[in-house]
């Protein structure tokens, strides 16, 4: 079986990359628009603003010596009804993947989607009064970078991961750091930059593809619903199995998403993508996994909430967490200090598996003599929670019961 990968990012080249390590026969070949490859598109604003110099997570050479990976350019390239040709080529019904993301046309706009792209921001950057960020909550890279370089920046706001109460926390940091929020983006002029990243409108690909609110929509194994084709990246809306579905809203999400696409090219198990939103905002990690609340009570659950704010260590940190009736983990939100940030990938496997309130806060104590306290803010709210739901329970029991 040959797979055609379009996408040049680092995403693409994990599927390809990830696919090698189970099986080696068959054709893999990537596609690229890019003089780049294997680039974290979450680091170009770095880059652009002069604070890294390289956004690499795969080599040319690790991708066609190590992974047996053929790059193609794009213009070498063409696809038709059931086939893509490659040069002279022709590869009837390949497994196709698209590297999705969306793109915003209007003159005065920068597309931070390329390695081009940013290089372009870096030269603009110098001349521009003024930096306009599309993309809301998903665009918050571009503002960690330009705040960290001292460039005024305005944040065209919306965001879908956090129910309103932990939103604020955000907004008042973002405020707090001179970000000025905006309802909607305004005409571009010679002293306004915009830049865009993130938001799922239309991509720009070789196929009439089926749109779900103006994203692609796949399942788990980012395979397109209705289509004969797969898609990740943050132009994606996965569908989860319970019938509701979530938008792709950062790279880690599309990391996950190549990483079991890989697994479903290999025929071997794949976990359920649930939603996996993180962004970085100077010392702060900003954190939503699974469902919101507002999400859980629209999905038709029973739900509970509690919301915990820290003590001690953990203070300027909060944490919410979403549970059903029966005491599953459904989602948890979080608002940490940079170096907590290993606890996240435990949280998201939690959220993933449903795992029992019980169970979830035994899991997230850790035991650390140099502390007074086993519980951390993680387990803590998994406790509140616990009892909530408890509380619940045995009140619904008495009512009964008359």
């Amino acid at each position: 079986m040959a797979i055609v990968i379009f996408g040049d990012d680092a995403a693409a080249c994990t599927a390809a990359h990830d696919y090698r390590k189970i099986v080696r026969r068959g054709e893999v070949i990537i596609v690229r628009s890019s003089s780049r490859i294997g680039y974290l598109r979450s680091l170009l604003p770095y880059y652009a603003a002069g604070l890294i110099e390289k956004f690499e997570l795969f080599s040319p050479f690790m991708l066609e010596v190590a992974d047996l990976v053929e790059l193609e350019r794009s213009e070498n390239v063409t696809i038709g009804d059931g086939e893509v040709r490659v040069g002279s080529r022709v590869y009837a019904k390949p497994l196709v993947l698209f590297s999705a993301w969306q793109r915003l046309e209007g003159a005065g706009v920068i597309n931070l989607d390329t390695p081009e792209e940013s290089e372009k921001l870096g030269e603009a950057l110098s001349k521009a009064k003024e930096v306009i960020v599309v993309g809301g909550i998903a665009a918050l890279p571009v503002v960690d970078a330009l705040v960290k370089a001292n460039y005024p920046v305005s944040l065209v706001w919306d965001d879908t991961c956090f129910d309103d109460d932990v939103s604020l926390f955000i907004r008042e940091d973002l405020q707090s750091s001179g970000v000025k929020l905006l309802a909607q983006t305004p005409a571009p002029n010679s002293a306004k930059l915009i830049v865009n990243y993130g938001g799922g409108t239309h991509p720009n690909l070789p196929l009439k593809l089926p749109l779900v609110n103006g994203r692609l929509r796949v399942d788990s194994g980012c395979r397109l619903l209705s289509c004969d084709a797969s898609a990740l990246g943050l132009a994606t809306e996965v569908l989860e199995p319970e019938g509701w579905s979530h938008a792709v809203r950062c790279e880690e999400e599309t990391l996950l998403q190549a990483a079991n696409f890989a697994a479903r090219a290999a025929g071997i198990a794949f976990p359920v993508l649930r939603r996996y939103f993180v962004a970085r905002f100077k010392d702060k990690v900003y954190a939503s996994f699974g469902l919101t609340m507002k999400e859980a009570e629209a999905a038709g659950y029973h739900a509970a909430a509690t919301r915990v704010r820290g003590w001690g260590r953990h203070s300027g940190t909060l944490v919410k967490a979403v549970a059903s009736r029966e005491g599953r983990l459904l989602g948890v939100q979080a608002v940490i200090r940079s170096e907590e940030d290993t606890a996240l990938g435990l949280l998201y496997v939690a959220v993933v598996s449903r795992i029992r309130l019980l169970e979830a806060s035994r899991a997230l104590s850790p035991i650390d003599p140099e502390h007074q306290t086993a519980d951390s803010i993680f387990s803590k709210a998994a406790k509140a929670l616990l009892r909530k739901v408890t509380i619940s329970k045995v009140a619904k029991s008495l009512q009964t019961a008359e």
